[in-house]
């Protein structure tokens, strides 16, 4: 099994324009354009931003927001938003990324595409402010979002991009029970340390599920595979 990574400094920038008018760069277009018409491959699997939905609604705006729904606690001082507006906002994130690629790869493939959203938020306002990072720096006297709240707004997130994968016609891989703690969080051992991504592990638990879809789309592998890194 061969993988290219593109994601990589002489991609960057990914994107050009302002956020509200944002396209793939040259580069970035250049590159898959080269990429898909460089050889067969099996299947396209897409991990865009998500980290973007999860950095934005990290910390809490002032006043707080909290969303009309009673199983989410709600400070005292919050700014209540219907959960259609939180939704809306949460559209045009995932359309300035995952939909970005999702449409640059139909126009160029219909082999299948497998889109993998961002990990469950953290729980844990500790695991959360350690590191030494400039972002960790800047949370050190943060208000951060409940957990609550955070671990909402990724669920509407998972949704909108499960919309966006059957307009597509895309499978969403949605992550399984083994990377989520028994209230849904990202499981504690998942973390590596980093406000918004996982480690390792959540990558290992994450490839019998990728196996699975590629076999049920008749590309999968037959027998053992070997994994070479394209940049």
């Amino acid at each position: 099994m061969h993988f290219a990574l593109l994601n990589r400094p002489r991609f960057q920038p990914n994107f050009i324009g302002p956020a509200t008018q944002r396209a793939l760069s040259p580069k970035m277009n250049a590159a898959l354009e080269a990429l898909l018409g460089a050889r067969r491959w099996h299947a396209v699997l897409l991990a865009p931003l998500g980290n973007e939905c999860l950095a934005r609604f990290l910390v809490a705006d002032e006043p707080a927001l909290t969303l009309h729904d009673p199983s989410i606690p709600a400070p005292a001082d919050g700014v209540p938003v219907c959960i259609e507006t939180m939704r809306a906002w949460l559209k045009e994130i995932a359309a300035r990324n995952a939909g970005l690629f999702l449409s640059a790869l139909r126009e160029r493939t219909d082999l299948p595409i497998i889109l993998v959203p961002p990990p469950p938020p953290i729980a844990s306002e500790k695991l959360i402010r350690e590191g030494e990072s400039p972002l960790h720096a800047m949370l050190a006297t943060a208000r951060l979002n409940p957990p609550e709240l955070r671990l909402r707004i990724w669920e509407l997130y998972l949704g909108i991009c499960a919309g966006l994968a059957r307009d597509s016609g895309a499978t969403l891989l949605r992550p399984p029970a083994a990377v989520r703690d028994e209230a849904g969080f990202l499981h504690s051992s998942c973390a590596r340390g980093d406000p918004t991504h996982a480690n390792a592990r959540y990558g290992a638990c994450l490839w019998p599920e990728i196996l699975k879809h590629l076999a049920g789309a008749g590309t999968g592998p037959a027998s053992p595979f070997h994994m070479e890194l394209s940049t």
